[in-house]
């Protein structure tokens, strides 16, 4: 859901607007738990996805050229001064 969501959108509120619930709950969805089946061809309508892709990575998917590039957060560390 989020890599579809993402291809499409840059934030979650187009897409849990469209579906009428809260964001909690479709955050959720992306991270946590499945989409309940009710919502699945809504989602699959405002993502411009087939219902094959979403649930088995076969068929009309996301546009490549439309996602947007994924930048991996690191965390830095610095070494903590030590005292002398």
């Amino acid at each position: 859901t989020r890599d579809a969501r993402e291809a499409k959108f840059t934030t979650q509120k187009p897409v849990y607007n469209f579906l009428g619930v809260e964001q909690s709950h479709y955050k959720h969805w992306e991270t946590k738990r499945p989409m309940p089946r009710r919502y699945i061809p809504k989602f699959c309508i405002i993502c411009e996805v087939s219902m094959e892709w979403l649930l088995t990575g076969e068929g009309k998917g996301p546009e490549a050229t439309q996602a947007a590039p994924k930048v991996e957060k690191r965390a830095s560390k610095r070494p903590k001064a030590r005292a002398a």
